[in-house]
């Protein structure tokens, strides 16, 4: 913009909305559950396959 005694002017204004860094922070903590339970689960069965098998207890 030009002033009324020919000196410019300008105006800058720029906006962030909170909304992508909380959303960041959720899906960073939903994968690291998700990678956390993948890795439980493939522990729990390779410990499951090395295990020896449980006896049944005797019934009549």
């Amino acid at each position: 913009m030009n002033g009324s005694d020919g000196s410019q002017t300008t105006m800058d204004c720029s906006f962030r909305p909170p909304g992508p860094r909380s959303g960041t922070a959720v899906t960073a903590a939903a994968v690291f559950v998700l990678v956390n339970v993948a890795f439980l689960t493939a522990v729990r069965r390779r410990a499951m396959r090395a295990s020896p098998p449980r006896h049944q207890p005797f019934t009549y």
